[in-house]
């Protein structure tokens, strides 16, 4: 993934691609969701029937789930990702970024925490995934989180 040209760019996006919409909010909604193609092409996710994600979306909904880590975690050496998460033990919890929201204001705190914790590890030397950011950012950060734990249903997505 690292090797294509605007992979990085493009996922480090979703989330200020999310506060924006938030910030500009056409339809007047309480509540914004993000949600990667990807889930929506695999039948993942189906309109209409998505009571857990309102059930989580009081604060900043995102999924995570185990995971145990070798050389890298999503593209950053696991030395430096276990640098950041104050752990050297395994696994730990890995928040997805393919479906993720909440509110306006969680949205806005979350992205300000994300926005800090990207330029960390850019300015350490240190790249990954949206995936990564958003495992620093709700590590260090929880009380902003309402996670689900997707390990019941694997590595989706």
């Amino acid at each position: 993934q690292f090797r294509q040209a605007h992979y990085n760019p493009l996922v480090m996006s979703k989330l200020l691609l999310t506060r924006e919409a938030a910030r500009v909010n056409p339809w007047n909604t309480e509540r914004f969701l993000f949600v990667d193609a990807a889930h929506m092409c695999s039948g993942e996710i189906t309109p209409g029937e998505m009571p857990v994600f309102m059930q989580h979306m009081d604060r900043f909904f995102a999924t995570h789930w185990p995971y145990g880590s070798g050389t890298e975690v999503h593209g950053m050496a696991d030395k430096a990702m276990h640098m950041y998460m104050g752990t050297a033990k395994d696994p730990f919890l890995i928040v997805r970024g393919g479906v993720f929201g909440g509110t306006q204001a969680y949205i806005e705190c979350v992205t300000q925490a994300y926005m800090l914790a990207l330029h960390a590890t850019l300015s350490d030397g240190y790249m990954g995934t949206e995936e990564n950011i958003f495992t620093i950012v709700a590590k260090h950060f929880p009380h902003l989180f309402h996670g689900f734990d997707n390990d019941v249903f694997g590595n989706h997505g």
